[in-house]
This record gives structure tokens, sequence and C-alpha cells, in this order.
């Protein structure tokens, strides 16, 4: 049912069924074939972003088949994905990998069935994901951003509006980013029923499902903090407590409020920039990198130390 759904009806015996362009079996009927072999093995949507990749490697290169696509069509396709997108925009070095990996997948299959003798994948090596390729904010720059966005947001013409022409309140999520250091992404599921706001001691309180380590993260707020995250709750503008934007966003607010988007290695503002910046910002304040490790939610401290840690100057003693 599931190779159905993606490939449309059954064509013979999918076990016997000849695949090589050679043989006279058009792409859908190949794609039929590694879906079937693939069910046990990968996720539906796993299969889904194969088949949608090796459609579109197909058209690109203009070959008759994705078993004919050489190692040239390859590389200048992957070329270009990593400079356009599939969507007009750029994508980042873990995206080229993952879409590197897909292909590398079919493209094992088809050798192991007997149909290349070489994957016109081997030429294109994967990239190095860097923490790096975004730079830490300052705490004068992340205090520029927020009194930016808040002008903003008080002015009669604010810039940010969300799909409901509803405005987007960017200083509550760029001090809440900043005060926990959580990922953008989990910042921006949280609901109300995540935050204790009401007893001594406020909390927030990140559910496990959220976190790349699979462990519930317990992070304390402050008395100001906690009655930001009430007035954000208040508003009931939707489920969740922020709003999710993108980095494009925030390095228009970056430019407008006067700060580099890029520094001299080439390093760009993005929402990771808070969290590399709040956790270099906790050592510097002189936080033990075993708290940091648990602040930062990381299963490795070895991942705080060397990815996010970074350190120009005078450290207190903690």
């Amino acid at each position: 049912r599931t190779c159905d759904d993606l490939c449309g009806p059954a064509v013979g015996d999918l076990r016997t069924l000849p695949v090589g362009g050679s043989a006279g079996i058009d792409t859908e009927e190949t794609i039929r074939a590694f879906v079937f072999a693939k069910e046990g093995s990968t996720t539906r949507q796993q299969r889904e972003q194969i088949v949608s990749l090796v459609r579109d490697l197909v058209t690109a290169s203009g070959a008759p088949h994705p078993f004919k696509v050489t190692e040239g069509q390859f590389q200048d396709y992957m070329r270009v994905l990593s400079v356009e997108g599939r969507k007009g925009r750029p994508i980042s070095a873990k995206t080229f990998n993952n879409t590197l990996s897909m292909f590398n997948s079919f493209y094992s299959w088809a050798l192991k069935i007997g149909e290349l003798e070489s994957s016109p994948t081997r030429l294109v090596e994967a990239r190095e994901v860097l923490a790096e390729q975004e730079r830490a904010l300052t705490p004068d720059e992340v205090r520029a951003l927020i009194e930016f966005a808040r002008s903003d947001e008080e002015s009669d013409t604010p810039h940010r509006t969300d799909r409901h022409g509803r405005v987007i309140r960017r200083a509550s999520l760029y001090r809440f980013l900043w005060v926990t250091a959580l990922r953008v992404g989990a910042a921006c599921k949280l609901r109300p029923g995540d935050f204790r706001l009401l007893e001594d001691a406020p909390v927030v309180i990140v559910p496990a499902k959220f976190m790349k380590t699979k462990r519930t993260l317990i992070l304390p707020l402050t008395e100001a903090d906690a009655q930001l995250i009430q007035w954000e709750i208040a508003r009931g503008t939707g489920e969740t407590v922020f709003t999710r934007m993108r980095n494009d966003a925030l390095q228009r607010d970056a430019r407008e409020a006067g700060l580099a988007v890029e520094d001299d290695l080439g390093r760009k503002i993005g929402f990771h920039a808070f969290r590399r910046g709040a956790l270099s910002h906790m050592d510097r304040e002189g936080l033990s990198m075993k708290l940091a490790q648990r602040f930062a939610g990381h299963g490795d401290i070895s991942t705080t130390s060397k990815s996010y840690i970074v350190r120009t100057g005078h450290r207190a003693r903690g």
C-alpha cells in the first residue's frame, strides 16, 4: 500500500522486475522497485524525499533514466542545488549532506542489484558542518536587537507581521533565546503549559520531544523574564508563546539596529548566534563547562566546549 501511494499502481512482480534503463524500464518503475526494496529499512518520509529528489535529478539533468545520470551531471545538479536550493534559496551544509546521503542510498541500492558499476555521486563530497557558520552575538548586540524590535513593535507601522497581519513580538523572543540559550525551533514550540511562572522559582520545562538528546530540560527564569512570558501568554495570539521567524527576518532587524550581519570570517548572524553567544557569555562569567553543557542540553560536553564556546579575553573565576 505504501509503495502504491508513492508510485502508483503495481506493474508486475517487483521482486523479479528488471529495473535498469537499458532493459526498457522507465524511471517510475525503477522508483517503484527501490521503494519496494526499502520499505522495511527506511521510513515513509525518507522514501518520499528520495523519490522526489530522484525525479528532480532526472528532470534537471535531462538524463533518460536515473541510472543514466553521469558523474558530471550529478556534480552540476548538486552545485546548482547548493546555490539555489529547491525553493530559490541557498541550502545549508547540513541540508546538502542530507540530500547527498539520500542520493547515496538510492545509488547504493542500484550498485547492490548490479545495475551500475559506479555511482554518479562518488565525486561529490560531504561538506563540513560547523556551528561557527553563525557567529556568536555579544550582550551589547542582543540589547540593540531587543531595543530595535521593541520600538518597531510599538510603532504605528510595524515591519514584521505574520500571515494573519498580527505583529510578531520579536523583542520577547530575542530576550528569551538569550537567557535560555535554547534552539529557536524548540523555543517556538513551547506552549503556555510548559511554563511554571507563579512559583517561587519560575522555570520553563522543555519537553524531551523538542530536544535532540530526547531528555526533558528544565531551565530557570528570573522574575522579570517570568513576567514577560506571562505578558506574552496573556496576549493569546496563538497556541505557542512565540512565533517562529526565519534567519533573513532576524538579519533585517540586525541591519536596522546598526549591527554587522557578517563578521570578518564570513560568519553571519542567525538564530543559533543567540545560543552560541549566550553560552560564551556564561563561560566568560565563570560558569563551569559542565553546567554550560547541562544548560545547553548537549549530550556530549565536547559539543559545548568546541562548537559553542567562543573565548576572547578575560574569563571570570567560577
